[in-house]
């Protein structure tokens, strides 16, 4: 009996980590090409779109940025947008934004280059069918392309950003942001931690040369190891970990009715982690 049991419990333990340790493989391959766009505009090579022939599209003084983080997958805010997915398939728009007091982001619908489609010809009408068309000519790079189009064309017009602006994907060019996670069905919703930086996006200078933790090395095709553009995401546990994540509470309290009592009670165990992470 003791033997049934054990055995019993095994197989649980096994068929839950494997339902933990299951990969969006869509997901990490859309956080790949964030990355992508997000060292492009640390680099400050964002202005070598301009050969892409994209004519009328007016590309935003973007970059160098000195402190941008590598977006790395969250499991959680993944759930987070797995039950999401029901509320925003209602929608009618192909593709927006989505925000809650703890979280923002932005959705597409079927397929990434339709959304970024409607949205090219709510803005400049039949005139950006040629862009399209020679974007899709870059096969290899199409997706990542397709994800610069779209958060140029919904880029901050002002700055400081206000707390309601509509930016869709330029939700995940907030430099100290490094946690993202997508769900995916017939709509795609992407999510990130409600913070802003002060409404701020990065902080200017020379790729990698202002980052809270320290830059990251690339190794080449010919085996050399280069410093890259982008900065290495904080550690679970760390001070900049605690940081971001009393930043993230601190957002949620203001845009909700919590009593002030209930705010400092959670302010200062906050800054008792942070405290204890640091000595």
């Amino acid at each position: 009996m003791r033997l049934f049991v054990f055995i019993a419990a095994f197989l649980i333990f096994v068929t839950y980590g494997q339902e933990q340790m299951q990969i969006n493989h869509r997901g990490r391959f859309f956080l790949r090409n964030v990355n992508e766009a997000r060292k492009i505009l640390a680099s400050g090579l964002i202005r070598q779109l301009e050969p892409l022939g994209l004519g009328f599209i007016t590309l935003p003084p973007v970059g160098p940025a000195a402190n941008m983080y590598r977006m790395k997958w969250s499991v959680p805010m993944e759930t987070v947008a797995n039950k999401s997915l029901l509320e925003i398939s209602k929608r009618k728009d192909l593709c927006g934004n989505y925000k809650t007091s703890e979280y923002s982001g932005f959705y597409w619908k079927y397929d990434l280059v339709d959304a970024v489609n409607d949205v090219g010809k709510r803005i400049f009408g039949a005139k950006f069918d040629p862009i399209l068309e020679k974007l899709k000519s870059f096969s290899s790079a199409i997706e990542t392309l397709i994800f610069l189009v779209w958060a140029i064309l919904t880029y901050p017009k002002s700055f400081p950003i206000p707390e309601n602006a509509e930016i869709g994907p330029s939700e995940a060019l907030y430099a100290h942001r490094y946690e993202m996670g997508c769900a995916f069905d017939d709509v795609a919703l992407c999510i990130l931690r409600d913070t802003t930086a002060n409404g701020t996006l990065y902080k200017e200078g020379v790729a990698c040369t202002k980052c809270p933790t320290y830059c990251e090395f690339v190794e080449q095709a010919d085996g050399t190891i280069d410093e890259g553009d982008l900065c290495v995401p904080p550690k679970p546990g760390s001070a900049e970990d605690a940081g971001m994540k009393l930043s993230a509470e601190m957002k949620e309290f203001e845009d909700s009715s919590s009593s002030p009592v209930d705010i400092i009670i959670t302010i200062l165990v906050s800054l008792t982690i942070i405290f204890n992470t640091v000595i």
